[in-house]
């Protein structure tokens, strides 16, 4: 994000780890963090649900969910 320029400010929310980026051709912009933990790969699920209630958003990308990749760790 950074080498695009674009800053994050972290946000304060009930169970997510999430910063608001600047407005992005008409659109908030939100970054949300999942935790891979004792959950598991429904951590990930479970984040997303929490995220969807709180922000409403009209899109959503979720890149980098690779639980799994490595199954021997």
């Amino acid at each position: 994000m950074k080498l695009k320029g674009i800053h994050l400010l972290p946000q304060t929310l009930p169970r997510l780890s999430a910063w608001r980026g600047q407005e992005f051709n008409g659109f908030e912009m939100w970054v949300v963090r999942t935790e891979m933990a004792s959950s598991g790969k429904d951590g990930a699920a479970l984040t997303t649900n929490d995220a969807i209630k709180q922000l409403s958003p009209d899109y959503m990308i979720m890149p980098g969910i690779a639980f799994g990749l490595k199954p021997e760790k």
